[in-house]
């Protein structure tokens, strides 16, 4: 591939691994732990996004789009998980940002915010808490990873040629 046919950059990195992850209440949060879910989470995105802003922006290529993937965490705010969604919120600020200045150069860069989508990753949180989550859910159900990527396709085409910093939630309404 070279530089010229690129159009999209998806920041994302690594999917986030609840397995891994301890739960951190607010109250516990020490630095280190802050700290290390800043650089497994947010470094990425960064690091990603001025990779490739740099490149298109050197190429000369407009058009360029960078999606970013927050999580509806960052807004909602669960109970142990103040770091996670720390990081996920920086996210967003980041990609706003990130908006602002690569946008004179053709470069829109989004984020989405999934929801509680079907994937490896919620495999790991408890039955009882996934059927809670579904009568919260407007929709009644978790999400599949087809639907991620649906928005993640829109916001990379030309038909979302004047989105630009915006953070998308993809939760069937779920807050």
């Amino acid at each position: 591939m070279t530089y010229k046919e690129l159009d999209l950059v998806l920041g994302e990195v690594h999917a986030a691994c609840l397995m891994g992850m301890e739960q951190v209440i607010a109250a516990d949060c020490n630095l280190q732990a802050a700290e290390a879910t800043a650089r497994e989470l947010g470094s990425g995105h960064i690091l990603v996004t001025q990779q490739f802003a740099k490149a298109m922006i050197e190429h000369n290529i407009k058009g360029g789009s960078i999606v970013n993937i927050s999580s509806i965490v960052a807004k909602m705010n669960n109970i142990g998980q103040a770091n996670y969604a720390a990081t996920k919120a920086g996210i967003i600020s980041f990609t706003e940002v990130a908006a602002k200045e690569f946008g004179k150069f053709g470069i829109r860069v989004n984020a989405i915010m999934p929801g509680y989508i079907n994937t490896p990753m919620s495999e790991v949180v408890p039955e009882k808490i996934k059927e809670q989550i579904v009568v919260c859910c407007p929709m009644g159900r978790m999400g599949e990873p087809t639907e991620v990527a649906e928005v993640i396709a829109f916001l990379a085409s030309d038909k979302s040629s004047y989105v630009n910093g915006a953070a998308i939630e993809v939760t069937g309404g779920l807050k």
